[in-house]
């Protein structure tokens, strides 16, 4: 017999009773003394108790409670004791006890086994170890072809991830060539759209250039027709000879507005001094709207009505377009008065000058001769509108003291000279 054989006898022997009595405290199965044995019964070892109230009861410990089969007296009751319950469990335990032991062994030889703790079995004689290879073998066995079926699946999972990937780059491929297409095609169309933008641009400036001023010059006429008809300006001829004036004698015409005829700055000390504030008055207001209508800036801001009479603005100052006595007494005893008046009508000059530079006409206006026969200037723009002077249509360079100068002059001359000859209409 092997020494594993002879272990294993051994483990599986039943081991006597006695033994099992005698172990120790503590080693798996408690010391128990049969009833017959014993000659009187074992007080239960209780630990001290702890010291209690004085009011309070004693507690009844379990050595105080009979015990049916260690005292017959008390028949009544089924209560044992701990050796009498020990006791009557003897058999059971005695059984799994052996029981133990016997798993113990074969778990031991399981071990073993496993452990190729035995160098004188031969694993491939021994029939347990062949089993055991046998099971682990078709255990492996098992895996591989769970190993197999899986890497079949994978492989057939990668060949249609192949074909659904060729199927894409095609796709991708012919996205391509449409796209090229599609952006040649919009590279074509964005050159004629740009094309016909381009020549519909030039066609709206050609229109813009040619179409537009026209049709501001047709709404210019318009409305310088209807201020020329709203202030009454007209033309009106005369004739010079002995003292008496008729109209249509001769070919000189002169410029009225309403029943008075424009201030003529060379003779204006001929005229009452109400005559002239009533012109100037007139002529103040059909200037700021013709300005107006015709979208020209007036480099000097008439003030319509200032206290009752218009005013011409320089530089934040005011002038006065009228006069409060006739001019000869105002020249020679108010001169600041007569400055400030000259200057205003130079101002007003310039304004009208200004007009006709922004139209384009007879922009000859260059001398202060020319700037202020302001009735030759009004008569060309509105009562016989002539064309446009190309060549002459340059800003005048005549300044407002010069401008001034010229009119005071001009007055002094009438005034020192004794000029009595009258307008009549």
């Amino acid at each position: 017999m092997d020494p594993l054989s002879a272990s294993q006898s051994a483990a599986m022997k039943p081991k006597p009773v006695s033994s099992v009595f005698n172990r120790r405290p503590g080693s798996g199965v408690h010391q128990a003394v049969p009833q017959r044995m014993r000659t009187a019964p074992v007080k239960q070892q209780t630990a001290p108790q702890p010291r209690v109230r004085a009011q309070r009861p004693q507690k009844v410990t379990l050595s105080q409670v009979p015990c049916s089969i260690c005292d017959q007296r008390v028949p009544e009751h089924h209560m044992m004791c701990c050796g009498c319950a020990n006791y009557s469990i003897l058999a059971h335990r005695v059984a799994q006890i052996k029981i133990d032991a016997s798993l113990d062994s074969v778990t031991q030889k399981i071990e073993n086994i496993d452990k190729l703790d035995c160098p004188e079995k031969d694993p491939e004689t021994d029939p347990f170890r062949l089993r055991l290879l046998k099971i682990k073998q078709q255990g492996v066995k098992r895996e591989l072809d769970a190993v197999r079926k899986a890497r079949d699946v994978q492989a057939d999972e990668i060949a249609a991830k192949k074909r659904h990937l060729a199927t894409l780059r095609n796709q991708v491929a012919s996205i391509r060539e449409s796209a090229a297409s599609l952006q040649t095609q919009s590279v074509n169309e964005h050159q004629k759209i740009k094309r016909k933008l381009s020549q519909d641009v030039q066609e709206l400036k050609t229109k813009v250039n040619t179409e537009i001023p026209q049709s501001l010059l047709s709404k210019r006429s318009v409305l310088c027709r209807e201020l020329v008809s709203l202030y009454n300006i007209r033309l009106r001829k005369v004739r010079r000879g002995s003292g008496n004036t008729s109209v249509g004698s001769t070919t000189d015409t002169f410029p009225l507005i309403g029943t008075l005829s424009l201030p003529d700055m060379v003779t204006l000390c001929m005229s009452s001094h109400r005559e002239i504030n009533t012109a100037l008055d007139r002529l103040a207001s059909f200037t700021c709207l013709a300005a107006y209508y015709l979208g020209a800036p007036l480099p000097y801001v008439i003030l319509l009505p200032q206290k009752r009479h218009p005013y011409i603005r320089m530089s934040n100052n005011n002038y006065p377009l009228y006069l409060e006595d006739p001019l000869p007494q105002v020249s020679s005893e108010k001169p600041a008065v007569f400055n400030k008046f000259a200057h205003a009508l130079a101002m007003l000059c310039l304004d009208l000058a200004s007009i006709s530079h922004t139209l384009g006409f007879h922009s000859h206006l260059n001398t202060p001769e020319e700037i202020v026969k302001i009735d030759k200037i009004i008569s060309r723009m509105f009562l016989t509108i002539e064309e446009e002077d190309p060549e002459g249509n340059e800003v005048t360079d005549v300044e407002l003291s010069s401008l001034a100068d010229y009119i005071i002059t001009q007055v002094y001359l009438e005034v020192d000279g004794g000029g009595s000859e009258w307008v009549s209409l």
